[in-house]
C-alpha cells in the first residue's frame, strides 16, 4: 500500500527528531508506531486486559457470575480444596 501524507510543521519536526535519534527511515518509524498502536488496541479489546496489567489489588480471572453465585462458587472451591473425610461408623 502506498500512502502519501503531509505533516504539519510540528509533527514533521518530531519525525525528524525521531529519525535523528534512532537513525530510522520515516517508513520504519511510522510502521513501528502502527504496530504499537495495533497491539495496544488488540490488548484492549478484552476489557479485563488493562486491569490485569495494573497494580490494582484483586485482579483475577474467574466466573462472570461471581457476584451472583459467590456462595455456591466458594463452597465448590472449598469442597475441592478440602474434601470431607468420611469417618467410619461403629
Amino acid at each position: 500500500m502506498e500512502i502519501t501524507i503531509q505533516l504539519d510543521s510540528e509533527h514533521a519536526a518530531q519525525l525528524t527528531y525521531i529519525q535523528q535519534h534512532t537513525h530510522l527511515d520515516p517508513v520504519t518509524v511510522l510502521t513501528r508506531e502502527i504496530e504499537r498502536e495495533y497491539q495496544q488496541l488488540q490488548s484492549n479489546n478484552y476489557p479485563v486486559n488493562p486491569l490485569s496489567h495494573s497494580p490494582f489489588i484483586g485482579c483475577f480471572q474467574g466466573s462472570v457470575d461471581l457476584a451472583t453465585n459467590s456462595k455456591s462458587i466458594i463452597n465448590d472451591i472449598m469442597a475441592a480444596k478440602f474434601p470431607t473425610v468420611e469417618t467410619p461408623t461403629a
